[in-house]
């Protein structure tokens, strides 16, 4: 699947954080999770935002459960990326600056290595890297 160049066009990467995922696998601080299954979603609109990029990566061992989702939502010209984390260590997330890149996309891969948030402001954050593989063809999530 080739992702238009107009999502990744003009925009300068900046890691935050050392950790590098291997391909499927999500690095949370030291731990890492394989994540047994992605869908990408139908992209769709809503209220005049684009949903471009919506992935939902699955882990799924023994009793644990996660769940890493990476999206793009275009609003007129401007695009936005969202990475979040629901897993043991509980709910991150972030969302970029307009057309600012949290995330990489290449023909069939989607990673990147940053630094997450609370969702609630209740601790710190989290060092979060991941390496996603495309799904060739869409799922419908709605």
């Amino acid at each position: 699947m080739k992702i238009s160049p107009a999502l990744t066009a003009g925009v300068i990467v900046i890691l935050t954080c050392s950790a590098a995922a291997r391909a499927d696998e999500v690095t949370v601080n030291a731990t890492s999770y394989a994540i047994d299954q992605v869908l990408r979603c139908e992209p769709y609109e809503e209220y005049g935002t684009r949903f471009e990029l919506e992935l939902q990566g699955l882990h799924r061992n023994e009793g644990t459960r996660a769940q890493v989702d990476v999206s793009i939502l275009a609003m007129g010209d401007l695009r936005i990326q969202e990475v979040s984390w629901s897993g043991p260590e509980g709910l991150f997330s972030r969302q970029g600056m307009p057309d600012e890149q949290l995330f990489e996309l290449a023909d069939d891969r989607v990673f990147g290595s940053l630094r997450l948030e609370d969702a609630y402001g209740r601790g710190d954050g989290i060092s979060f890297a991941f390496d996603l593989t495309l799904p060739e063809s869409p799922f419908d999530c709605r």
